[in-house]
């Protein structure tokens, strides 16, 4: 039996998706919720073909069930379900304080592409360490005719993640977030400026 790398360039596919896809609906003056709802989705699909396309090299090269076919791809889409909605919670986790510090930071070296940032090292993060799991078994993993309870919690678990996400992003507050965090460190600076100036004075 080959041993697979849990990464690959496919892996980039999403992340791609995700990147034109925020820049294309930038432009277009629709509700927030929507605009997450079309990127989410688009998103879904271009991970659920990297995954697809993966998982039938992997098992023809092992030689296990190379029948694989379009009507078994429902384990491929949860498992792309449950990838999604990891990637998009970890974006929605580092716009929360204290986790908040993080997105703030790092918005000064990528600007408004922050929430991509974020999502893509989200989202390779879960791919590899998923894959490493999926592996463990490749039986199991090319056998797409049942679904495991497991990945069936995982799976609501996932859409529970994405909903919640959604709907904070939707409402945006990381701008409120961010205008907070950066009046309270710009009065904590001009107070240390007085502060020093008062000390001079003496």
């Amino acid at each position: 039996m080959t041993l697979e790398k849990p990464y690959d360039l496919f892996m980039l596919i999403p992340i791609a998706t995700r990147i034109v896809l925020n820049i294309v609906f930038s432009y277009i003056n629709i509700n927030p919720f929507i605009t997450n709802l079309l990127i989410e989705l688009i998103t879904l699909v271009s991970i659920v073909f990297v995954k697809y396309t993966r998982k039938i090299s992997i098992c023809t090269k092992n030689n296990k069930n190379n029948q694989y076919s379009l009507s078994k791809l429902n384990n491929t889409i949860l498992d792309s379900i449950f990838e999604l909605g990891v990637a998009s919670c970890f974006t929605m986790i580092t716009n929360i304080p204290p986790f908040s510090i993080i997105s703030f930071v790092a918005s000064f070296f990528v600007g408004n592409f922050i929430d991509i940032v974020l999502w893509s090292i989200g989202y390779s993060c879960i791919y590899i360490f998923h894959n490493l799991f999926l592996y463990v078994d490749l039986n199991s993993y090319c056998d797409s005719s049942t679904i495991s309870t497991t990945k069936q919690i995982k799976t609501v678990v996932a859409l529970l993640m994405l909903c919640v996400s959604n709907v904070a992003i939707s409402l945006n507050p990381k701008k409120f977030l961010k205008k907070k965090l950066l009046k309270h460190v710009s009065r904590r600076i001009i107070d240390s400026a007085e502060g020093d100036d008062g000390d001079d004075d003496d």
